[in-house]
């Protein structure tokens, strides 16, 4: 249990990490806020079935979104799978489609942020393992067993 707390807190300090979860954020904020928003007095309790998501009061279209939110939406892929499982999973409650937009779009952005610091926690594992794999001398090194 203490090896799995260290390595949680090693992930959440990534600053490569940090950066990656607060630029994605800014990203789908940005993104997000450009489209018009329904009120819950316009939303319906019940949705009915279309090809539009229904995400954060907003409509989602994968064929009317841009180019560049559909790159970060593939790349969310993994995150979202699992986020839209866990939601499945926990949620017994029903909500109305306008609060059940939100409670989603929630869930998807913690679960999208989890995945983010993994990933930047291990590029930036891989570049240290670089930056150390390259530094002069490593392997004329006396400490060097493989040399011995």
């Amino acid at each position: 249990m203490k090896a799995v707390l260290t390595f949680l807190r090693r992930v959440a300090s990534s600053r490569v990490g940090k950066f990656l979860v607060i630029s994605h954020l800014i990203f789908i904020v940005y993104e997000f806020a450009q489209k018009p928003a329904a009120t819950y007095a316009e939303t319906p309790c019940v949705v009915e079935p279309g090809s539009a998501s229904f995400i954060a009061g907003r409509d989602y279209h994968w064929h009317y979104e841009s180019t560049s939110l559909k790159i970060v939406h593939v790349l969310d892929l993994p995150a979202l799978v699992v986020g839209g499982l866990a939601l499945e999973l926990s949620s017994p409650v029903k909500f109305c489609a306008f609060t059940a937009s939100w409670v989603y779009a929630i869930f998807f952005l913690t679960f999208t942020s989890i995945q983010w610091l993994i990933v930047g926690f291990i590029v930036q594992s891989i570049f240290r393992w670089l930056k150390k794999w390259r530094e002069p001398g490593l392997i004329n090194r006396p400490d060097n067993k493989a040399c011995s």
